[in-house]
């Protein structure tokens, strides 16, 4: 799409490349509309500035954004843009705009068959900790068995507690698979993140407790409430703060005392930065490389290895990153970058906020 300005930044040239961006026809553009109202207000802010400034930018070099349509729908692009001059006066705005979706539409495909295939293997990969958990279920029914023949409530309920982890075992991994497997768009609601955190560390508290691992909240005040998919914050950090409690239970140092830091904090560019610490085990370098990688896990017969495939798939469909930072021995910092909106899009609209109890599924391990 092309679309051109005067120097006042009303749009004199939209072609029909522009109107399949932007979903305007020309006759509601032409000489009716500002370019800025078009732009995500950053690319706007830059513009403007540019224009109504001594700044001595003249163009911006190709680079990948989002617009948003008339529809509402979120666009990826690419954007390139030039100030027209004539003798040292600013005359107006050219901008080139590169529609994306189909390029995108395709790198999802392939993102989805290697997601489908990675399925396969994890399956394959899994047939040995499925065959434990039918040992957890055996083992534990024979307990029950004797409890009850011999009317031993010892063995009964060693026997029931037996069976109630493998059938949590179970669950996770059927939810994991399930998670891992669909595509799905982030929902967003006004949600409080500290809240979130807060909410993760009180779940996994009584655990802390039996490890003897203590829980330290550092949340930055300046964060209030914001608009990103609390299921996604909610999900991502119980996985990294379980696993974090999993390394100081595996830390086999002696004279520590563990500990696990739960910190929030605001970043430029609408976004929130969660850091999960532990001062427990570490990783080599070799284990950090393999992270991500299907049905790998640190926890031996005890992890499926789906958990970081599913919490990074998560975060990136929110459109965030995850960092690792870790040195064998001394502990693991997991950091989750995930922007956020100050509302809704148009085609989006708030959702009533779910019951907090809605979100907090039983720790689990992964």
């Amino acid at each position: 799409g092309i679309v051109a300005t005067d120097e006042h930044l009303g749009i004199v040239i939209f072609n029909p490349g522009a109107e399949r961006i932007f979903g305007y026809p020309q006759e509601e553009v032409v000489y009716k509309r500002r370019l800025p109202e078009l732009l995500p207000e950053n690319l706007a802010a830059a513009i403007l500035q540019a224009m109504t400034s001594a700044d001595s930018r003249k163009d911006w070099p190709w680079s990948e954004t989002e617009f948003v349509s008339r529809t509402g729908e979120r666009i990826p692009v690419r954007f390139s843009g030039s100030i027209l001059n004539e003798r040292g006066k600013k005359l107006g705005v050219v901008a080139f705009i590169q529609d994306l979706r189909e390029i995108k539409g395709l790198q999802l495909e392939l993102v989805r068959s290697e997601r489908l295939a990675a399925i396969g293997q994890t399956v394959a990969g899994l047939a040995h900790g499925i065959k434990n958990v039918l040992h957890g279920l055996k083992g534990g029914s024979y307990l029950v068995d004797v409890g009850i023949t011999k009317k031993d409530s010892q063995k009964l309920q060693k026997g029931w507690d037996m069976i109630k982890r493998s059938i949590d075992r179970t669950s996770n991994l059927v939810m994991d698979l399930l998670s891992y497997s669909k595509e799905r768009e982030p929902a967003y609601e006004e949600c409080t993140p500290n809240e979130i955190a807060a909410e993760v560390c009180d779940l996994v508290r009584e655990r802390a407790q039996q490890d003897r691992t203590e829980i330290v909240r550092d949340f930055d005040p300046a964060i209030g409430r914001v608009c990103m998919d609390p299921h996604t914050l909610h999900t991502t950090l119980l996985n990294f703060v379980s696993n974090a409690l999993d390394a100081c239970l595996f830390d086999e140092s002696t004279g520590k005392r563990w500990q696990v830091r739960v910190r929030t904090c605001a970043e430029p560019g609408q976004t929130i930065r969660f850091d999960v610490s532990d001062n427990g085990a570490g990783m080599s370098d070799e284990v950090q490389r393999k992270l991500f990688s299907s049905f790998f896990s640190t926890k031996g017969h005890r992890g499926t290895g789906l958990g970081l495939l599913v919490t990074r798939k998560l975060v990136e469909e929110h459109g965030g990153r995850i960092e690792v930072t870790s040195r064998l021995g001394e502990g693991t910092t997991f950091s989750m970058h995930l922007p956020y909106r100050t509302q809704a899009r148009p085609n989006e609209p708030l959702r009533a906020e779910q019951n907090a109890t809605a979100r907090q599924p039983a720790a689990k391990e992964v």
